[in-house]
């Protein structure tokens, strides 16, 4: 409702000749012209209204600011609470009293305080804590007598930072909770109520039909195939909507991507365990496919760690050329590699292309190095947070896959080239050469900060 103009009178008007700044109250209190000097009155919303039944004195302001007064404040100032009344001469007085933020239907809280006291870091923390308890509060619900998940009083009120760190924990116990089973290593049968059938994953990622694919009500998991499946894809989604959905865990939108993530990597632990438990009974065509695409994800890890070493170190002229370079390539300029078991430790045996040159091996060796040099603490000498960069080492295996045309002639090895019949080398379209050498300075700064160990 749209408040009306209040009078000068009415919202306790301004007058430049006045002395002095009188409210009187309703007729029910019996009160004298109550007095308070040095008011400022800012922020309170709503409608003024009802402030003063008795026109028989004339307010006054001297050296008062008013602002923003609107709506229903109170009826009666006599029946606050948080004034300080003098019964012997039945005063309301005040002074150096500021009013702000007072709200239509938040009174209570905003309550008057001494100027002075406004600086109060315990006061304002106060206020503010209990404000911001009250909305989590309001929107937060208590969980379900019989969740597994384990929730007390005091989860409401830790700060984000604090709750992100449980989020793993908490998505995993929701997905025990939808599945109506504790998720570990499924059998080599596997659980009809944990996996959808063939056809119903064919099904959904030939139509899309949200109604056609997984469900908070028919959650099951997709474990047999590749895990980023269409059906896992809305699988994470699902998760994620109903876990934020059941206002149990202290998460609303904000985190719908958090909460995607932590039920991402639980479900590529879930596959691995699975992909375990069926070793035997799985094809051997098929952990073929997945080996491969293992050593294709890492092979374009490995690329895009080369393409941002080079983006820290832009100054340098050199590393701008090549990053001009590498920029126009893809990742099948950087070799390969195959998993080898070494003393119990697992390494990645490198796997050179025969058409490579070796020459740009080693510009790419210095970069990894490079790279290498970022991940080091100093002077513990120890890797930062994160995965450990994956153990590479040279070998003299050999890549025979058919080599990528159209590259700079010194990318390839002088001797593969002079092995070719003419009509193959014309096929490849080979380009002008171009200088691929790093500076003496990367190269110093390199090996005087970097032990000669082969990683990545």
């Amino acid at each position: 409702m749209t408040p009306d103009p209040l009078s000068p009178m009415q919202a306790g008007g301004r007058s430049k000749d006045a002395n002095d700044l009188s409210l009187s109250t309703s007729s029910q209190t019996n009160l004298s012209t109550p007095a308070v000097h040095n008011v400022a009155w800012t922020g309170i919303s709503g409608s003024l209204g009802k402030v003063s039944n008795n026109r028989s004195n004339t307010p006054s302001v001297n050296d008062q600011e008013w602002s923003g007064l609107s709506g229903d404040l109170v009826q009666s100032f006599a029946s606050l609470p948080f004034f300080p009344i003098d019964t012997s001469t039945a005063q309301i007085t005040s002074s150096k009293v500021a009013f702000s933020g007072i709200s239509d239907q938040f009174l209570g809280p905003a309550l008057p305080v001494e100027e002075d006291s406004l600086e109060d870091p315990d006061i304002e923390s106060s206020f503010f804590w209990r404000m911001q308890s009250f909305e989590r509060n309001a929107v937060h619900t208590e969980p379900d007598e019989e969740s597994d998940v384990s929730f007390s009083d005091e989860d409401n009120v830790q700060p984000r930072y604090y709750r992100t760190e449980k989020s793993s924990k908490l998505v995993r116990g929701h997905t025990q909770q939808l599945t109506g089973a504790k998720v570990d290593v499924p059998t080599a049968t596997g659980h009809p109520t944990l996996f959808p059938t063939q056809f119903e994953v064919n099904r959904y990622a030939a139509t899309g039909d949200p109604q056609l694919g997984p469900k908070a009500s028919n959650f099951k998991i997709e474990l047999s195939e590749k895990f980023a499946t269409q059906w896992n894809k809305r699988l994470i989604i699902v998760l994620a909507d109903d876990f934020i959905a059941c206002r149990k865990y202290g998460y609303d939108v904000r985190d719908h991507e958090k909460i995607c993530k932590a039920f991402r990597t639980h479900l590529k632990l879930l596959r691995k365990k699975f992909l375990q438990s069926m070793e035997d009974d799985i094809p051997q065509n098929q952990l073929d496919r997945d080996k491969a695409r293992a050593r294709d994800a890492r092979r374009r890890s490995l690329f895009s760690r080369r393409i941002n070493i080079c983006k820290h170190y832009i100054d340098d002229p050199s590393i701008q050329k090549f990053l001009r370079i590498l920029k126009d390539l893809n990742y099948k300029i950087c070799s390969g590699d195959e998993t080898a078991h070494e003393r119990g430790k697992l390494r990645y045996a490198i796997v050179q292309p025969k058409w490579r040159n070796p020459q740009l091996h080693f510009q790419f060796r210095i970069l990894d190095r490079l790279h290498l040099s970022t991940r080091i603490t100093e002077p513990e000498h120890r890797f930062t947070r994160g995965a450990a960069p994956r153990v590479r080492v040279t070998t003299d295996r050999i890549d025979h896959t058919d080599p990528i045309p159209g590259l700079p002639q010194n990318f390839y090895c002088p001797v593969y080239l002079s092995s070719l019949p003419k009509y193959r080398r014309d096929a490849l379209k080979v380009q002008p050469p171009c200088d691929i050498t790093l500076s003496e300075e990367i190269k110093q700064f390199v090996y005087s900060t970097v032990a000669a160990i082969c990683i990545f």
